[in-house]
């Protein structure tokens, strides 16, 4: 090969790669631009009055008689006593008349414990506690675990204490067991599925016993109303009431979010920048699309409130604004709670998520 067909070659392979590089800096400079555009008109063509909203970490939003209040911060680390990485349950105290919100712990397994807040019906943070991670309320209000049990929940003391007895439940006899019953003033029992046996927790004399019982377990088919039906509990079962009601999620998986006459409207979104399908990416699942401002409409007894929150736009996917709204109860629904949740590569502030509460501006106790 001569060494002019050699150079007309390297010379046709730098023409080649310049013009593939122009091609692809003309295409990157278009999807700027349009991104930018889109953006920008997107901001441009907002109403005057959508400008007027506010994040709800802002401040109060207010109607009339109500107001939305952040009581809790969603992101302080990894579960600090102060903040919670992802709200478990929220559960209803029928007797106290207040409220229980539990972390998730599941989210972080190197934390062998839980955050629980106790909220009063006005809807104010009166106390927190760090339990261990499997820690639930039982209907007594007591955490039983396996060496101690806490009465925080009834009395404000957060003091572990002993058991005054644990009982091989196997090893005594019925007359024995039912006496035990009889002299109780709270008794309370659980399925242990960990060591396979069924638990009676009896208080007598203001302390605790625990009687443990492997054989009973093997009667039980996982069902706690078996253990109530027991005749050797009817003093129990008898005036049984469950005393915390878990509340739901009142926005569904596919929330009706242009429905005016869903309870949380989005009257109007604006682009802030599109989002790829990452298969690591947890905020959009997969799905590309736009992240955004969402303008918010919460209708609460016949009253307005409005706020913007970051939001992602699925297109066909749908709306994902990560807000999740629970009722109280359907008579008195003067308190409702908002959770704004940060998934791990969504656009949300730290500082935004949290949980929030509706409420009434002037609160008068009827109870």
């Amino acid at each position: 090969m001569s060494s002019f067909s050699a150079n007309k070659k390297i010379m046709n392979t730098i023409i080649y790669k310049y013009i593939l590089f122009l091609s692809g800096a003309v295409v990157l400079i278009v999807v700027v631009i349009f991104l930018y555009k889109k953006n920008y008109i997107s901001k441009l063509l907002l109403p005057e009055r959508f400008k007027n909203y506010i994040f709800l970490s802002e401040g109060s939003i207010e109607s009339e008689n109500y107001e939305i209040v952040k009581i809790i911060d969603n992101w302080k680390g990894k579960a600090q006593i102060d903040g919670v990485v992802k709200l478990r349950h929220l559960f209803f105290d029928d007797l106290n008349k207040s409220f229980l919100l539990l972390t998730d712990f599941k989210n972080y397994t190197n934390q062998e414990y839980r955050i629980i807040w106790k909220i009063n019906k006005r809807g104010e943070v009166i106390d927190s506690i760090k339990t261990d991670f499997w820690s639930m309320p039982y209907n007594s209000g007591i955490f039983f675990e396996n060496d101690y049990f806490m009465d925080w929940i009834n009395s404000g003391n957060k003091t572990k204490k002993e058991y005054a007895a644990i009982i091989d439940g196997d090893t005594i006899s019925e007359t024995e067991f039912t006496t035990f019953v009889n002299n109780a003033t709270i008794i309370d029992v659980d399925l242990n599925h960990t060591n396979k046996i069924v638990q009676t927790f009896l208080n007598t004399d203001k302390e605790w016993i625990r009687i443990d019982s492997r054989k009973s377990y093997k009667n039980i088919d996982n069902d706690h109303d078996q253990i109530l039906s027991n005749n050797k509990l009817s003093i129990y079962s008898e005036g049984y009431k469950k005393r915390f009601i878990e509340l739901d999620n009142a926005i569904k998986p596919f929330h009706k979010w242009k429905d005016a006459n869903s309870p949380l409207y989005i009257e109007n979104f604006t682009t802030v920048s599109s989002q790829s399908k990452p298969f690591y990416d947890i905020n959009n699942h997969g799905k590309s699309g736009w992240n955004g401002i969402g303008y918010f409409r919460l209708s609460h007894n016949s009253e307005y409130l409005h706020f913007k929150a970051s939001i992602f736009n699925g297109k066909s996917f749908g709306y994902i604004p990560n807000i999740s709204i629970y009722y109280p109860s359907k008579k008195n629904q003067d308190l409702v709670f908002i959770n704004l949740y940060k998934n791990g590569y969504d656009n949300r502030h730290y500082k935004v998520s949290g949980l929030y509460m509706l409420r009434k501006k002037t609160f008068i106790d009827t109870e």
